[in-house]
């Protein structure tokens, strides 16, 4: 009978108790069936159900915080980050550039968002838009900022301005008609040669250039040319150019082909002449700079 008894016990052992009394001691094969009317999980140690993983709910929160201060509460929570963590959030504010932007889930700790390895312009966030950010093991990585797709700024001069003969002259403009940069312009008066690109991306700039020449020399070489970050190299260059008979007035028209440029990247208009018997002026009237985001 002791036997008989130990073999019931050994039986027992082998089996699965309802309450989770008895809990498995080594790796349990479904033989090809499923868990049915599972419930969602609630700690890391438990298995999800399809429909917490269709629905994001383990990765996904709406944001809190402040514009640059972020923070996301998930459930399960985390209690560390590791690479390669993704997650996704809803925004509640625009980032601004006042400061690098982070983000802190469950508390573990404030990690800077970047994108590409470069802080945030302000606003590559948006609120009530949606973002997807990777933990990479230093920081978390923006993948989609909001790209500012379409923005575009156009610049004018107040007044004829004086270009001195046999000098590369970049242009300062005087102020804008249009300047759509997202939350941040292209131009800022305290830079006035320069169109900065808020966002990484494709871009065309257009320039219309007029001169007013009294009386050149028979055949003065005027040049106007787009340069990217105060060089010619990085991109290439586009440029406009001819020999101007006298007492004729030249119009240049140059567009540069779309590029891709990066954030903080600036494009310029710059001007060259051999008028050598004078300066050269630029007609006011007749003059403007665009550059879109397209």
């Amino acid at each position: 009978m002791d036997e008989e008894d130990d073999n019931f016990a050994a039986g027992i052992d082998a089996c699965r108790h309802l309450g989770g009394q008895n809990p498995a001691t080594a790796n349990l094969p479904m033989g090809g069936f499923i868990h049915t009317g599972v419930g969602n999980g609630t700690a890391r140690t438990n298995y999800p159900s399809i429909g917490q993983i269709q629905d994001g709910s383990l990765v996904y929160a709406t944001a809190g915080g402040t514009a640059n201060e972020l923070t996301l509460a998930v459930s399960p929570v985390i209690t560390a980050y590791t690479a390669g963590q993704m997650f996704a959030f809803v925004a509640s504010a625009d980032n601004t550039d006042s400061a690098t932007a982070t983000m802190n889930i469950n508390g573990v700790g404030a990690k800077a968002i970047l994108h590409d390895g470069f802080s945030l312009k302000g606003g590559y966030i948006r609120s009530g838009s949606a973002y997807v950010i990777v933990y990479n093991g230093d920081y978390f990585d923006l993948l989609n900022p909001t790209s500012g797709s379409n923005d575009v700024c156009s610049a004018y001069l107040s007044s004829d301005v004086t270009i001195s003969p046999s000098t590369e002259t970049k242009i300062s403009w005087d102020g804008t008609t249009y300047d759509k940069g997202t939350t941040n312009g292209f131009w800022v008066s305290g830079s006035p040669t320069r169109f900065t690109v808020p966002f990484r991306g494709v871009y065309m700039a257009t320039a219309n250039i007029a001169f007013t020449l009294a009386s050149p020399d028979n055949g003065t070489y005027v040049r106007v040319r787009f340069k990217v970050n105060d060089s010619f190299g990085k991109y290439g260059w586009v440029e406009a150019a001819q020999n101007i008979s006298d007492g004729l007035v030249w119009s240049a028209n140059l567009t540069m082909p779309a590029q891709l440029l990066e954030a903080d990247d600036y494009i310029e208009v710059s001007v060259y002449h051999k008028y050598t018997t004078a300066a050269l002026d630029i007609d006011a009237t007749y003059t403007s700079v665009s550059v879109l985001h397209v």
